[in-house]
């Protein structure tokens, strides 16, 4: 009797599992229309410009459970897939494989692939389901709502949760939609690290970005580049200039950062004055790439002509405030300077005086002429 009471418990409780499992797995369900991730993102963007930032907080919190129910439903959505012998035995090839879901009709498997396969190439999945499940786990990570939130407690004053939101947007950065965004992450990083006192985790993140810049780790043209200004004549500055560009321009903010940064430390004044002559040579490229676009046959005479022709145009002259541009110039000048180089800094003095098209620049570089 005994043993039969004991079978039925094993038998209901065994059924009683089967059922809560089948219910869990209804209950994975895809993501509303109008409850998408992106448009919560949205929402928050919105609120945070407004400066509601308790809203867009809230907003921001919906955005990640959005995400990671997206992520769970497609997740469950492969995951049955491979109860099928065929879908099985295709596994490994993604063109086999959408040929078996399309003919089985799992419509919703297939274009969870075929949209994974838009953004990545086959590879970085291993060509295999389980290689998308693996990376639909690592995407319930959200960084453009870290980010978002970091700036929040940024704004309020709360650095240490600021900065504990952007260190975690940027362990995810890798996953960005926008993979371009990512530097965004880290100068923001980068500045908050300088805002509470952490020169070391500022110049660390800093570097992170121009490790990204091929020219500034090109060593041989980094020498040749620092050859025309050690040659320290007048003639250097117009030859620094028409010799060598760099189009390497999420750089740039980079380069002043760190030139500014190098510049008030006196045994970093080689560095300040790397960063003030590369970043100087991605100012001009992307001062002729925009020249290039509002004059009909424009190309480089002269740095002087470059300047007047950039004067012309309004918006040219605000962005170069903006992004600090013609502070840069007079970087380039000063860390020469203190280089030693003084005709150099003389030569580029002197042009910076007559045709930078920044008043305040422009009456700083004419004090620093060299009598």
């Amino acid at each position: 009797m005994k043993s039969k009471i004991l079978h039925c418990t094993i038998f209901f409780t065994l059924f009683f599992f089967s059922c809560v499992n089948a219910f869990s797995e209804t209950y994975l369900a895809p993501v509303e229309f109008g409850e998408e991730d992106w448009r919560y993102l949205e929402k928050a963007k919105n609120s945070f410009n407004k400066g509601n930032y308790g809203d867009a907080i809230e907003e921001a919190e919906k955005a990640r459970e959005s995400r990671k129910q997206r992520c769970k439903w497609e997740i469950f959505t492969l995951e049955r897939t491979l109860r099928y012998a065929s879908v099985r035995r295709a596994d490994g090839n993604f063109d086999e494989l959408l040929k078996v879901l399309d003919d089985k009709h799992l419509n919703d498997a297939a274009n969870i692939i075929r949209i994974h396969l838009s953004v990545r190439s086959a590879s970085h999945y291993n060509n295999s389901i389980n290689g998308i499940i693996s990376y639909e786990e690592v995407l319930m990570n959200y960084p453009e709502v870290d980010h978002l939130i970091a700036n929040i407690y940024k704004m309020e004053g709360e650095f240490p949760l600021a900065i504990q939101y952007m260190q975690s947007a940027y362990n995810s950065i890798e996953i960005l939609n926008v993979p371009e965004e990512k530097y965004n992450i880290i100068y923001d990083l980068a500045d908050l690290y300088y805002d509470v006192g952490d020169t070391d985790n500022f110049e660390k993140y800093m570097l992170v970005v121009l490790n990204d810049n091929e020219d500034y780790k090109n060593t041989s043209l980094k020498n040749a580049v620092m050859s025309v200004i050690s040659r320290d004549t007048l003639e250097s500055v117009e030859k620094f200039f028409l010799l060598y560009r760099s189009q390497y321009s999420f750089s740039l903010k980079a380069f002043v950062s760190l030139c500014e940064f190098y510049n008030s430390i006196p045994e970093k004044q080689e560095e300040a004055l790397e960063c003030a002559a590369l970043g100087s040579l991605c100012a001009l490229t992307l001062i002729e790439q925009t020249l290039q676009e509002r004059i009909n046959d424009y190309s480089y005479i002269d740095f002087r002509y470059t300047l007047k022709s950039l004067a012309e145009y309004e918006d040219i002259v605000e962005w170069g405030n903006k992004n600090e541009i013609w502070k840069l110039f007079y970087l380039l000048g000063d860390t020469s300077s203190k280089n030693q180089k003084l005709n150099f800094a003389t030569g580029l003095f002197k042009i910076l005086s007559q045709y930078l098209p920044d008043n305040y620049w422009r009456l700083l570089s004419e004090r620093r002429l060299i009598k």
